[in-house]
């Protein structure tokens, strides 16, 4: 049995090169059997053929008919018969002319022969050198976009930096911001080398949740902080023995100051102020309080769905990418053993993401290239190609996330032979790793299984009942 699949197998393989063979000699002689109105070469081949074993035969038959006639005019000497010699002598000379003629044409037509000849030698020899050329460059095709893809990602790994420094920047803006607000409204004094705490402002708003908009508030913001940018904080004043603290130092001095503020406001509080100024200020002050706060709360509460979402979303893309890496990284090579043949080592398979960015919100292309086949979009190939492409991308995604066992559903149907031959030849070579279940009428299936089940009618019974068979006990 395996001898036979041997033989099919080289049969199948002599008559694919045959016809690729033919393929070439039809592209290569294409414009000269359109000169000659041939259909391809071996149509002109045959043709010249016949007609020099044409030729042959008649100079065969005119050289017998010769020396027929020398016999015939030896015979005729012999009984003096001189009109017959001459009428004999005619007929010589006649069939001398038109044998040499035969030769020179036979002549020529050699010639004419060793020309193509020649000039096949030199398509073939041009049409090998133009075929590596092209390999070459189909290879350096493929490297560029795993070189694009391998970029692209690195680009989303910097974009996501750029963005959390950007949230880190409009944090510290926010910060300033508070600053620059409580100094106002407290009538805290603020030297600055440019500006001053008239240019600072809250952006306007208005309490109708109707009307307000997230996008132009965080536009107002932008325009606030931009301004608050031109403020420049004089530090002159700052004696440098507060510029030369350390952090701790700081902290301790800045405790100091809050002590200092607070016995000053029990002083203030001892010289019997108005008391309906201080009343009016602190019922200001409580509800400026309160709204800071309720505003620090919901900036905070931004911040956080913010810093939210851009966790969920870098987890997803994390996610996605680590799924897309390891399939995309097993899909070539199970290519590769799908296609692979005696005299190629297989194909080449490899996908790519539209949108870098967001990857999981765009499509992902399956780009697929049969062996000693150009690059084609995957519309463009065959039943047969295509079911192939498919496999090997089930298989990957198989290799991420494992199965106990594996359906196949009549995957044989657009498949050749010597297709069906490497899809099982993989599949048993990996069924150690993974359970295939295969459903198919096709006897190499049948041949490389471990065991067979089957469905038939029971006719007594008017129902189906399954048999099942054993093939372990077999040898292949």
């Amino acid at each position: 049995m395996q001898l036979r699949e041997t033989l099919v197998n080289q049969r199948t393989e002599i008559e694919v090169l045959q016809s690729r063979i033919h393929r070439s000699e039809d592209a290569i002689f294409a414009e000269f059997c359109r000169n000659l109105g041939v259909e391809n070469i071996r149509e002109y081949e045959e043709k010249h053929l016949k007609e020099l074993q044409r030729r042959a035969e008649r100079s065969l038959e005119i050289s017998a008919l010769k020396a027929k006639l020398e016999n015939q005019l030896e015979y005729e000497k012999s009984r003096n018969l001189r009109s017959r010699l001459e009428q004999l002598e005619g007929d010589i000379r006649e069939h001398s002319e038109a044998l040499e003629q035969v030769r020179e044409e036979e002549a020529q037509l050699k010639e004419r022969v060793q020309g193509i000849r020649q000039e096949i030698a030199k398509l073939e020899k041009d049409r090998a050198g133009k075929k590596e050329a092209f390999d070459d460059k189909e290879v350096r095709v493929v490297e560029f976009k795993k070189r694009q893809q391998t970029l692209a990602g690195e680009i989303g790994d910097l974009q996501k930096q750029i963005t959390y420094h950007e949230g880190q920047v409009e944090q510290l803006h926010a910060r300033r911001h508070a600053l620059y607000m409580d100094a106002k409204l407290e009538g805290i004094s603020i030297p600055f080398t440019h500006g001053s705490l008239e240019d600072v402002s809250e952006a306007d708003s208005q309490d109708n949740e109707d009307s307000m908009e997230v996008e132009d508030s965080s536009q107002e913001m932008q325009e606030v902080y931009e301004r608050e940018e031109n403020l420049h904080v004089d530090f002159s004043g700052v004696p440098r023995k507060l510029r030369a603290m350390s952090a701790t130092e700081q902290k301790a001095q800045h405790q100091q100051f809050l002590q200092d503020i607070n016995k000053r406001q029990l002083e203030l509080e001892k010289m019997d102020p108005n008391m309906k100024a201080a009343a009016h200020f602190k019922n200001v002050q409580a509800r400026f309080k309160k709204t800071a706060e309720a505003c620090s709360a919901a900036r905070q509460d931004a911040l956080t769905a913010d810093r939210a979402f851009k966790e969920v979303a870098e987890k997803r893309s994390r996610l996605f990418m680590d799924a897309f890496d390891r399939i995309s990284g097993a899909i070539d090579h199970v290519y590769k053993e799908l296609t692979a043949s005696a005299d190629h080592p297989g194909g080449t398979a490899y996908l790519s993401v539209d949108n870098h960015d967001e990857p999981y919100l765009g499509g992902v292309k399956f780009t697929a290239m049969p062996a000693n086949k150009r690059f084609r979009d995957m519309e463009q190939l065959s039943g047969g190609e295509k079911t192939v492409a498919a496999l090997a991308l089930l298989l990957s995604v198989q290799r991420y996330k494992p199965s106990p066992f594996c359906v196949l559903d009549e995957i044989d149907a657009a498949l050749d032979k010597a297709n069906v031959a490497r899809v099982t030849r993989y599949l048993k070579q990996h069924c150690d790793q993974l359970q295939f279940i295969v459903i198919s009428l096709n006897n190499r299936f049948f041949e490389h299984s471990d065991s067979l089940i089957g469905i038939m009618v029971d006719v007594d019974e008017q129902c189906s009942k399954p048999l099942t068979l054993d093939l372990s006990a077999f040898p292949e």
